[in-house]
């Protein structure tokens, strides 16, 4: 008796899996409808090589940085060097920079020098464009490339 509740119960839930499965492949177009199929989940691999845009500070109250300094590293010129919303802006800002937009940059500069530069005072600063490895930079925070996009100065 048990063995045959086992068995219905088995056969029972194969049987609900494949229906699940048909009506993921009919309806969605997708055979996984998580949590019944998650095996996409792991399957992307992320590029090795990557970029994203930094501020470079190069002066802070009319002295120079040598060497500059990163805005996510400035925690003794800056309070909010690790803003995650002052990184979304500086990505914005330099997007909005190379793609010659001058609207939106010239906002995303006021913002940035408003809300996140202030503590400098006077100052210079560059936005750069960085490419690194994904994997070395979270070990040594070395770029593979990194190029000006802009310079500016504060007050």
């Amino acid at each position: 008796m048990r063995t045959r509740r086992l068995l219905t119960l088995a056969l029972g839930s194969l049987v609900a899996y494949g229906a699940i499965l048909s009506v993921a492949t009919v309806v969605r177009g997708s055979a996984e409808i998580f949590p019944f199929f998650s095996w996409q989940l792991f399957a992307g691999v992320p590029a090795p090589i990557d970029q994203d845009y930094g501020v470079r500070l190069t002066a802070a109250d009319g002295r120079a940085i040598a060497p500059a300094v990163y805005f996510e590293d400035a925690a003794s010129y800056i309070s909010a060097s690790h803003s995650i919303s002052a990184r979304a802006l500086i990505q914005d800002l330099g997007r909005n920079l190379e793609r010659k937009r001058s609207p939106q940059s010239a906002r995303e500069r006021a913002i940035l020098e408003s809300r996140y530069l202030q503590d400098l005072g006077s100052g210079r600063y560059q936005v750069v464009r960085r490419r690194f490895d994904v994997i070395d930079r979270v070990d040594c925070r070395c770029f593979i490339e990194e190029a000006v996009v802009a310079e500016f100065s504060l007050r």
